[in-house]
């Protein structure tokens, strides 16, 4: 991701996956909608595509990848490890899946890790959670087949009686990947765990043994739970909250921003509503606090932090994606949100560009590097609109 490629915006999405390594913020996967009159079709999103988001100069790059491909994608998860993208499970044309893909993001190249075992592999499923520990990689819940013929050791299986004929439903088990090994294994976890479930969110916190799990789709209820879980000791504690909850909701986005602080964005409320609240919630004082924010839904968008301090979220459809004859409106705009203002650097860059008319001819005064960034982020600017590129906010 070293070499300038020309300024391509992403195409609009839904349950696609992101995660930030440095400056850089990949995107990859999700699906939208072709609209044809009253005919709606889902169709994947090019699954040989990645889209990254360099934020030190707001410019998007369109890059082709190799290797193993993985099929179209969605309600995947992804999870950084050094310079590798690890994109798990998720549903496809061919239904719920199990395989793990790991892309080089040196090389943009792919590899298939290929496990043959179904009883060394996790059920098929998607909407579920995934984070990574100790260079481990680790999985919770979400909606697909029963784990009877699969890695399963702990955890339940609630089929969703709701749809006729059906034979998937929610889980609550937690499984760990080791990439040094390639293999699965499974977990005996103790404690208060929490129900099955999808569509939640759960987030390693900064600097610690500790992730926490905000609440997702069980049965038909939209759930406000919060759950704290020990990575060490595999132990989950349910967290009464002091004062305000957030409302119940899936298709959230959850991230750490601090080693106390976590950010909760947007979702799906139990009267299927899309929301566009935004919520810190603080791990040493154990309280949710709502933030006064312009009110722009999301949901089954992704939400990443990044080097630069900033908070992502990117994507998502913006009206209620499980009505009929309702356009799902996927969105392709960025939502920048941060704890504190833009670096000194930043702000020189922004500077000099808004005033490039007078300042340009004298770039080539500049080191190398920065006169690269200045001319990606020039090209950022002109071919997105400010809508494209999404607004900020600086929580305070």
């Amino acid at each position: 991701m070293t070499t300038a490629r020309e300024a391509v915006m992403p195409p609009a999405r839904s349950g696609h996956v992101a995660v930030c390594i440095g400056k850089f913020m990949i995107v990859w996967g999700g699906y939208n909608d072709k609209v044809d009159g009253m005919l709606v079709t889902e169709r994947y999103v090019q699954p040989d595509e990645i889209h990254v988001y360099r934020t030190d100069t707001e410019h998007w790059e369109s890059l082709k990848t190799t290797g193993d491909i993985p099929p179209g994608t969605s309600g995947a998860c992804a999870v950084a490890i050094g310079n590798s993208m690890y994109v798990i499970c998720g549903h496809t044309s061919g239904g719920h899946t199990n395989e793990i893909y790991r892309l080089d993001v040196h090389s943009l190249r792919w590899t298939h890790i290929v496990i043959t075992e179904n009883s060394a592999k996790p059920s098929p499923r998607d909407k579920f959670a995934a984070w990574e520990y100790k260079n481990r990689l680790y999985i919770f819940g979400g909606f697909g087949v029963n784990m009877g013929e699969y890695l399963w050791d702990d955890g339940e299986f609630h089929l969703d009686t709701a749809s006729w004929g059906s034979v998937r439903g929610w889980n609550n088990q937690l499984c760990i990947f080791d990439p040094k090994t390639e293999s699965w294994s499974k977990t005996v976890c103790r404690g208060t765990i929490p129900s099955p479930r999808a569509a939640h969110a759960l987030v390693h916190r900064t600097n610690s043994n500790q992730a926490y799990l905000f609440g997702g789709r069980h049965d038909q209820f939209r759930l406000s739970d919060l759950y704290r879980l020990d990575l060490d000791t595999l132990t989950w504690h349910r967290i009464d909250v002091n004062g305000e909850v957030p409302r119940g909701r899936s298709w959230h986005g959850f991230t750490s921003v601090t080693d106390d602080i976590l950010f909760l964005y947007g979702g799906y409320s139990q009267n299927e509503d899309p929301l566009g609240d935004a919520w810190l919630f603080d791990t040493v004082k154990v309280q949710w606090r709502q933030l006064e924010v312009e009110d722009k839904p999301r949901l089954w968008h992704t939400v990443c932090y990044g080097e630069d301090g900033d908070i992502l979220v990117f994507g998502g459809c913006s009206s209620n994606i499980l009505h009929p004859t309702t356009n799902p409106n996927h969105r392709r705009d960025i939502l920048v949100f941060r704890l504190s203002p833009k670096s000194l650097f930043r702000l020189c860059l922004d500077a000099v560009v808004l005033h490039k008319d007078s300042l340009e001819s004298q770039w080539y005064c500049l080191p190398t590097l920065l006169q690269e960034r200045l001319t990606l982020k020039l090209k950022g600017h002109g071919t997105s609109s400010m809508e494209q590129r999404g607004r900020t906010c600086v929580i305070s």
